[in-house]
């Protein structure tokens, strides 16, 4: 049921076969999780229930199938009493971390929660021995984690205060300076190109914080002007707009 290839382990991939009875009632499921949670917890498994519900969304039509919910119960009743499906089967791809994480939380969920649906129960019951059984590190969390736009603490990253990037590293030398009048237009390739001289990721959270910031701006008086702080190795807290520098 279940192949594993690749050499490395984060990037490996582990096939699924799932029947079309299986792949239906939980591609079903998935979608009315999907935005229900909020802890670490359910961002973690998000990577690895995206691919087996894509294995389904991506292939068949059923899901625009005029008697969808008919053909949904009676997946459903086949799975509660065993009764083979029909069809040909789908597969899920999966990297080597997401199917750490199934494997973790299908055994969390079959404990914690015992009502869990009979069809649900079957389906992902059966997929346990085709999952590996090794432990869920921290980097693995990181990584799936990182991949949902979280940090380890599930917290998204575009909320944290400070962005740094690893790489380049600030700018280092002799210094050469200019002067002149910054367009608008040009304000955000300006302070990209700043952020890198300081070493600061600058990234759409920003631009965000932007939209409509210099509207009602005014470089003649202190009090309208819009500052904005890029937190890098040199942290430089941008005036904008503002008069000319005093000469010395």
């Amino acid at each position: 049921m279940g192949q594993i290839s690749a050499d490395d382990e984060s990037a490996a991939s582990l096939r699924l076969r799932l029947t079309d009875d299986e792949a239906l009632v939980l591609s079903d499921w998935i979608d009315q999780r999907d935005d229900t949670g909020s802890d670490v917890v359910d961002w973690l498994i998000r990577p690895a229930l995206y691919a087996l519900d894509a294995s389904f969304t991506h292939s068949s039509p059923l899901i625009f199938a005029p008697d969808y919910r008919d053909r949904l119960q009676a997946a459903r009743n086949r799975l509660r009493t065993g009764t083979p499906s029909p069809g040909s089967g789908f597969d899920a791809d999966l990297t080597t971390d997401q199917a750490v994480a199934l494997a973790h939380w299908i055994r969390d969920l079959m404990s914690a929660e015992p009502s869990v649906d009979e069809p649900i129960r079957a389906a992902l019951q059966r997929l346990l021995p085709a999952l590996p059984a090794t432990a869920l590190g921290t980097d693995t969390r990181r990584r799936l984690l990182s991949s949902m736009g979280r940090n380890i603490d599930g917290i998204p990253v575009e909320e944290l205060r400070i962005h740094r990037r690893s790489s380049p590293a600030p700018m280092t030398g002799p210094a050469t300076s200019t002067e002149g009048w910054i367009f608008e237009e040009n304000t955000v390739r300006f302070l990209e190109t700043l952020s890198w001289f300081i070493g600061y990721r600058y990234d759409h959270a920003d631009e965000d914080a932007l939209t409509g910031a210099l509207d009602g701006t005014d470089d003649e008086t202190e009090s309208a002007w819009f500052r904005y702080p890029l937190m890098g190795t040199l942290p430089w807290r941008s005036p904008w707009p503002g008069p000319p520098a005093p000469q010395p």
